[in-house]
């Protein structure tokens, strides 16, 4: 029958692989939750088995290292605990794992940072789990438009057609004038309004997944579509901005 490892012995293990040349263990172990089961085996006879249920990031981060992992906990368990130690068994815990109802990926834009922060934002999709991750995941899109209204915007030459905030935290009213100063004009209308539609539409989802608590509507649906407008954002801004800067090089070529 499996109990789970007791508190102290195992706030101690994870202290002993605290080091410098042991950290991907500690933070394996950091993100996991360890059974003791009392077993036999016809090879190694009666003693314990240790269970250890992990985060499926992180199983799937350290998949390769994890038969060493396992030798290095059996024997650094039994060093201090003088049990009888038979076996380490690792699960990825499932209960975390969070299929996405669409596959999400990031678009590659010029810009590093909002790359990173891309990936940033679908990793905690992926391992959301309850109403403070689905916040996160609305926290991490509303960064990257703030970060990416900071790169495109320019207050010398995006100018509004009337008197707004555009002031370095009102990232929708920078984009939509961005928008509006790049594509002027007729001919841009369909792809212009598109584009402030897709942005104010993104707002809402991070506010809405910001607004997400314990009791109320905490579901990975939101959190998924906030991702989902979050990405398009980028991939308009990016084929604008690629637009933009295509034409200023072919103009100034002599």
């Amino acid at each position: 029958m499996e109990k789970r490892l007791e508190d102290k012995i195992y706030h101690y293990l994870l202290d002993l692989f605290e080091t410098s040349a042991t950290s991907e263990i500690h933070e394996f172990l950091m993100h996991s939750v360890i059974y003791v089961e009392y077993s036999y085996t016809f090879v190694s006879g009666d003693g314990e088995v240790l269970h250890i249920i992990v985060d499926p990031q992180l199983y799937k981060k350290y998949q390769q290292s994890i038969h060493l992992f396992k030798i290095s906990i059996l024997n650094k368990y039994f060093e201090f605990t003088h049990r009888r130690t038979i076996g380490v068994e690792v699960y990825p815990d499932l209960n975390k794992f969070q299929i996405l109802q669409n596959t999400i990926v990031p678009i590659i834009t010029p810009w590093e940072e909002i790359n990173n922060e891309q990936n940033h934002m679908i990793k905690l999709l992926k391992s959301a789990t309850n109403s403070i991750d689905y916040q996160n995941v609305g926290n991490a899109g509303r960064t990257i438009l703030q970060k990416l209204s900071n790169i495109v915007f320019i207050p010398s030459k995006h100018i509004p057609e009337a008197l707004i905030d555009l002031s370095e935290g009102k990232f929708k009213n920078r984009l939509h004038t961005y928008i509006k100063c790049e594509l002027s004009g007729s001919i841009n209308k369909e792809l212009r309004d598109f584009s402030i539609a897709a942005i104010t539409t993104a707002e809402k989802s991070v506010d809405l997944a910001n607004r997400l608590t314990h009791d109320l509507n905490a579901n990975p649906l939101l959190a998924e579509v906030c991702t989902i407008s979050i990405v398009t954002v980028v991939s308009i801004i990016k084929l604008i901005n690629s637009t933009t800067v295509a034409n200023v090089t072919f103009d100034s070529k002599p």
